[in-house]
């Protein structure tokens, strides 16, 4: 059975975060890669500490308090207006390359996004790119008030379009969302961009493709 709706996540999978650590370099010096990789991990690490204490945030405010941490983990004094340009640096995030011909190729397709991002930040960073209306559907875990890979999120997917599990398609080269996704009932793709195995949850994805380029032939 061919799925009915095809859902992405989107940072990391259509947007390619390097940009941001290139923003960081410039900025900050030669321990800016350092920092960004720090960064990132505690950007991960505190969305799942807030599900697991039920403290809400959304993620812009996760995303910055994680920058403040990894600052101080560097000793980097970071100045209010560098501060400002890294968080902005999400909002104009370059596509990874194959993407727009990939989802040209899935005009048949309802495609929908559905990341950690706030709305702000998904609304920001899609239409720099020029993809908005490309989706027919935008979700943001701020609407679950939890962050993936909490079933909530996901079913925010299947409650709004009136679906099953098994009838969406969805993508990330994260792999703990692929996990997450997989454990949901989503047939789950795992993008695999960073090189890193699949996780071994006992969620297996249903298939693991190099690019989106590959996408359409699974459909």
């Amino acid at each position: 059975m061919s799925p009915r709706v095809v859902l992405f996540d989107a940072f990391g999978t259509l947007f390619d975060v390097r940009g941001v650590e290139a923003r960081c370099a410039a900025l900050v010096g030669e321990v800016g890669p350092a920092l960004c990789g720090s960064w990132r991990e505690a950007q991960l690490r505190y969305s799942w500490l807030a599900s697991l204490m039920d403290r809400w945030e959304p993620f812009d405010a996760i995303t910055a308090r994680a920058l403040d941490y990894a600052a101080a983990l560097h000793g980097v004094d970071l100045a209010p207006e560098p501060r400002a340009e890294l968080l902005a640096a999400h909002d104009a995030l370059p596509l990874f390359p194959e993407v727009a011909s990939a989802l040209s190729r899935l005009d048949d397709a309802t495609l929908g996004v559905l990341s950690n991002g706030s709305p702000a930040m998904l609304k920001a960073v899609l239409g720099a790119a020029g993809i908005a209306a490309r989706f027919d559907h935008v979700f943001s875990a701020s609407q679950a008030r939890v962050f993936k890979p909490s079933p909530r999120v996901y079913a925010l997917a299947t409650n709004a379009l009136g679906v099953s599990a098994d009838e969406c398609l969805f993508v990330s080269s994260n792999n703990w969302d692929v996990a997450g996704a997989a454990a949901f009932g989503f047939r789950a793709v795992y993008l695999h961009r960073s090189g890193r195995p699949e996780e071994t949850l006992g969620a297996a994805a249903t298939a693991t493709i190099p690019s989106l380029a590959g996408l359409a032939a699974l459909l």
